[in-house]
């Protein structure tokens, strides 16, 4: 996520910030806020930047140094109406166990985290989750002739594939020793909240801080999509059903309204994505019922709305961009003298000296950024796809533009020379920080609305699969499953059109035409069999093994 223009941080030593604000996006958080106006106190007025809606964009709480509280904020938006009976945070928190801290945390920040929980005490668990790298390191000790190196290797396949003990022992044992773990992962995805507390690191007004879960949601799914493979090879269809809606719930607890971010959301993805590989696989099974069927579609119906990416962009990532500049305009003070002394040209240091202003324009960035944000939250709430990749594209080009103007020495000198150069300071400084978000939020978009497709598609999947349990056929086009099965079909989440479905002698087939929102006839870069580097549709097949066919297929 580093800027790719070296000529900005060359000429006006910028990438301090920049690297600053990267930090940021790892310790963000998202938040439904709504400013409130407050009057300016002795303290504010101390301070290099005016703490107001179209600054700050949230005024209040201020901490004991009168600067805005963004994590207490954040952390009372996001708790109002959590409790530790309806948190999934706080079962995750017992089943993980202490591996849930991260090691450099301090007691302190433990203590407040917990706190924000409303318990006094983490919950202990007799046999909390353990991780397979740590029990295969465990057996070893009695087994020497096992091999981790493989064994972990092999353990990433058995998330896709069904497989049985006789296969894979060690990895049964390891499901046997975690059973009430896992249990309590699918006890963690039916509750109805998640409020994961950012707590700081330090008592300071640091950017830095501590968001606990998120990555833990990503080792609970992928140890109950092993254990779902393992039960659709031993023939438990009833379990492996319970353990897949569990993904998806946890997915959809990940893009929930409390989520922290791009990265987040990004995550929420990948967990619902594992979550379709794994209905795909429980769908080409055996033994699969009409009963089952049933319970995975209202399992996925029934699934809350994920967070919009609009959401994300205007109350998490905006949140994230001005804490980083409040932090940095706050600590920076006479370093920030020194390190343009240091870093500038002579030209620019003359620049400096002789204009009237000395002091670096906080206000100017701090509202250049808002509206940035609020050019992207915008350009996000277009209704179709289409509509919001056109202008994600329009204002990718006028952000390249700006770049441009300030891709060079001279280009600087002469701005510094007409607009002053703490105007131009301002204005590339907020650059520099919207560097690390704008080139990538299309990628985010589509692979959010590509998520959505998915799942729609595996619901469609699983009506497919009743029609043809009723029929002893499949449908030959989507629209005899109306309304007998469904009383309208979902749309194609790129284009806002119904999916392409087609019959082939062992299954179907269903797609969608992805981002470039174009026909590839089903075929995407990276599917086996199928993949073209030119296409990419999002597919979703089913290929029925017959009884009397090669288990190599």
């Amino acid at each position: 996520l580093h800027p790719t223009n070296k000529q900005i941080t060359k000429a006006c030593a910028f990438m301090f910030w920049t690297a600053v604000a990267m930090a940021a996006q790892l310790n963000s958080a998202e938040a439904q806020i709504q400013p409130a106006q407050t009057s300016l106190t002795t303290q504010e007025k101390l301070l290099p930047f005016t703490i107001a809606t179209d600054t700050t964009f949230i005024t209040e709480p201020l901490s004991d140094k009168g600067l805005v509280d963004y994590l207490k904020a954040v952390n009372q938006r996001n708790s109002i109406g959590v409790t530790a009976e309806n948190n999934s945070s706080v079962l995750m928190l017992q089943a993980m166990g202490p591996r849930i801290w991260p090691k450099d945390m301090p007691e302190v920040s433990r203590s407040e985290y917990l706190r924000w929980l409303g318990i006094d005490a983490a919950p202990i668990m007799e046999h909390c989750f353990v991780d397979f790298k740590d029990f295969v390191t465990e057996q070893k000790e009695q087994h020497p002739d096992i091999d981790p190196k493989k064994e972990v290797a092999d353990h990433r396949i058995a998330m896709e594939h069904p497989w049985t003990r006789d296969s894979r022992p060690l990895l049964a044992d390891w499901l046997d020793s975690n059973q009430a773990a896992l249990d309590l992962f699918v006890s963690v995805s039916k509750r109805p909240r998640r409020f994961d507390p950012i707590v700081r690191d330090d008592a300071s007004h640091s950017i830095s801080g501590f968001c606990v879960m998120p990555e833990l949601y990503l080792v609970a799914v992928r140890a109950l999509a092993i254990r779902a493979m393992y039960r659709i090879g031993s023939a438990d269809i009833d379990g492996a059903c319970n353990d897949i809606l569990a993904i998806f719930r946890l997915g959809r607890l990940g893009n929930s309204m409390n989520a922290h971010g791009l990265v987040e959301l990004l995550l929420g993805c990948a967990i619902e994505g594992i979550g379709n590989t794994c209905c795909l696989t429980l769908l080409n099974a055996e033994g699969v019922t009409r009963e089952h069927l049933d319970q995975v579609y209202d399992g996925l119906r029934q699934l809350p709305d994920p967070m919009s990416l609009s959401q994300v962009v205007d109350q998490c990532e905006r949140i994230m961009a001005l804490r980083a500049v409040q932090s940095i305009a706050a600590e920076i003070g006479d370093k920030k003298r020194e390190l343009m002394d240091n870093a500038l040209p002579n030209a620019l240091q003359r620049l400096i000296s002789a204009d009237e202003n000395p002091e670096f324009n906080w206000d100017r960035i701090l509202r250049k950024l808002n509206s940035r944000y609020n050019e992207f939250a915008d350009a996000l709430r277009m209704s179709s796809f289409r509509e919001r990749g056109t202008k994600l594209g329009e204002l990718w080009e006028q952000f390249e533009k700006d770049l441009e103007s300030r891709n060079s020495f001279w280009k600087l000198s002469m701005l510094a020379a007409k607009e002053g150069i703490h105007q131009v300071e301002a204005d590339s400084t907020e650059l520099v920080l919207m560097n690390t978000f704008y080139p990538h939020i299309f990628q985010v978009e589509a692979a959010r609305v590509r998520c959505s497709a998915n799942t729609k598609m595996a619901m469609l999947a699983t009506l497919i699969e009743k029609y043809f349990l009723d029929q002893g056929k499949y449908p030959q086009t989507l629209d005899e499953l109306v309304p007998e099965f469904i009383s309208e079909l979902p749309l194609d989440s790129f284009i806002d059109e119904p999916f392409h479905y087609g019959v082939e002698p062992d299954g179907f087939f269903l797609y969608s035409v992805g981002a470039n929102c174009r026909d590839d006839g089903g075929k995407h870069w990276s599917s086996p069999n199928y993949g073209d580097p030119n296409k990419n549709d999002v597919v979703f097949r089913i290929q029925k093994v017959r009884p009397n066919e090669s288990s190599a297929r």
